[in-house]
């Protein structure tokens, strides 16, 4: 039998980098090549063109080959490989280029020591999702055409308001048969499809695309050239509080947000450093109006209190999603982004039976302190 590299674990098509992701791999000698003591995994990780492969590898991992079977020469290694992807995607600035590059490309070389012959993974894609304990070993999506009608951040009925930039987001993948993005009464919009860059594998569109005109209810239709149709419904209405625009990774890692449209309270907290000393001045003369407890440092904590204002059941996953994003921004005024985190460690979806229509309240604090100051 010829030597052979049997993968015991396969990636999914599109590899979700917040979970573990195992290359466990197998390697069957023939009489030309003997039992193998170590397995040596070359990782490459990389953003743009699917075909655009590092001439040397972003990392090298190196693991003793265990026996399978006493008696016999096939071993075996296993490398976790999600942390090192995961570093490479952290890199990249998201926040400044809203959905675009969130995904990276990565394929793995492996060799045994006494071979010449390599193991190659073939090229996946990775984001910053993430997979449920029950999913099992390298949780994703088995293939792009599972994502490819699916509107990251919209239920298929949502609610919107004509004055708030909401940002949505779909898969295109580089073998998508969608054509365009269409709203009844206005140009279509059309995404860069069969592209092979990493960063255009999401295409996003913001609520002045979508929004109608007035108190007018509409349909969003994402259309392929399958003469399939996918719809989304919305409808407009007033509201008193513009609230706060969440932007997260969502369970796919894609970069979307969600309208927090009820009311927004702000708190802060403050926290004091503090020593005693005699009152003296600069000139060393004791003077009364100098401080004897003196203060050298001084940070300040902002906190918001954000209401969702009324949603319907389908937009609980959204909530569901920024409570376990590892990454929250609050989007102002000028379209900065500043980074939060959620305080809130529990949370109790309400029943639909009775009331079709709830709200929720959040809790967030800024990531950074308000105060930049030097101790």
């Amino acid at each position: 039998m010829a030597e052979a590299y049997n993968s015991r674990i396969n990636f999914k098509e599109i590899v979700f980098a917040n979970s573990p992701q195992y290359l466990s791999l197998e390697h069957l000698p023939d009489g030309a090549v003997g039992k193998a003591n170590s397995i040596s995994a070359e990782v490459y990780v990389w953003v743009g063109d699917k075909g655009s492969i590092p001439g040397s590898p972003t990392y090298t991992l190196n693991q003793k080959a265990s026996t399978i079977t006493a008696g016999f020469d096939n071993t075996f290694a296993v490398f976790e490989v999600a942390g090192y992807i995961k570093e490479v995607i952290e890199q990249i600035p998201v926040s400044s280029n809203y959905n675009t590059k969130a995904a990276v490309w990565f394929k793995i070389k492996a060799i045994a020591d006494t071979s010449a012959t390599y193991y190659d993974s073939g090229v996946f894609l990775a984001t910053l999702g993430y997979g449920d304990y029950t999913a099992g070993a390298n949780p994703g999506v088995a293939t792009a055409a599972d994502l490819s009608k699916v509107m990251f951040g919209v239920p298929e009925r949502f609610k919107t308001t004509s004055n708030i930039g909401n940002r949505y987001s779909f898969y295109i993948g580089e073998d998508s048969n969608l054509v365009s993005v269409e709203k009844v009464g206005e140009t279509a919009l059309t995404p860069t499809v069969g592209s092979t860059l990493s960063n255009r594998q999401f295409f996003s569109i913001d609520n002045p695309t979508l929004n109608p005109v007035g108190d007018e209810s509409g349909v969003v239709k994402l259309v392929y050239n399958t003469s399939a149709i996918k719809n989304y419904y919305f409808e407009s209405y007033s509201m008193k509080s513009q609230g706060v625009e969440v932007v997260y990774f969502d369970r796919y890692g894609v970069q979307v947000s969600m309208q927090f449209m009820g009311r927004a309270d702000d708190s802060f907290t403050l926290k004091r450093k503090t020593y005693t000393n005699i009152l003296v001045n600069r000139t060393t003369i004791y003077d009364p109006s100098e401080h004897n407890k003196k203060t050298f440092n001084i940070q300040r904590q902002k906190s918001v209190s954000v209401n969702t204002g009324l949603i319907e059941a389908g937009q609980v996953e959204q909530l569901k999603d920024i409570l376990n994003s590892y990454k929250v921004w609050f989007i102002n005024s000028d379209g900065d982004f500043i980074p939060v985190s959620v305080k809130d460690t529990n949370f109790n979806p309400k029943s639909d039976i009775y009331d079709k229509l709830h709200d929720y309240t959040f809790n967030f604090e800024v990531a950074n302190p308000d105060i930049n100051q030097v101790t």
